[in-house]
């Protein structure tokens, strides 16, 4: 049989449900004290949502950090190379504070924050490479 409350598959000899705990057996002259609505919440309690600023600025920071970067690639800037740099690990720092923000509180947001923290990390690799490459082509010209 199934319990009426929760639909769980119980024994047929069953006088109360395993899994919720309602009265379903031989015992069950009495009507229930609380409608099957009322009972359904207290079983799977949602945490309350709260807010995920961070995630949503790191998200913002990755976005604008790509922006610097491009904008640096077209003019040959080294400037902003550094700005995209930093950004990007403003992106990082922010993105991961979010992402642990979402996931102990159940806040908003967790996606941009892993896409933030993915495009934060490639930035910065490609920051840092290209700063490499610029300082060994430096060396070479002096």
């Amino acid at each position: 049989m199934f319990c009426k409350n929760c639909g769980s598959n119980i024994s047929d000899d069953a006088v109360f449900c395993p899994n919720c705990g309602t009265q379903v057996g031989e015992g069950q002259s009495q009507p229930q004290a609380a409608p099957v609505a009322e009972n359904k919440p207290n079983n799977n309690t949602a945490k309350p949502q709260t807010s995920n600023a961070v995630g949503l600025v790191g998200f913002i920071l990755s976005m604008v950090s790509v922006l610097f970067w491009i904008i640096g690639l077209i003019a040959s800037s080294g400037l902003l190379f550094i700005v995209s740099l930093m950004l990007g690990i403003g992106a990082i720092v922010c993105s991961a504070i979010g992402m642990n923000t979402a996931s102990k509180q159940n806040a908003p947001f967790r996606g941009l924050s892993i896409s933030g923290l993915v495009v934060g990390i490639v930035v910065v690799a490609i920051s840092i490479i290209l700063f490499i490459i610029g300082l060994a082509a430096l060396s070479v010209m002096f």
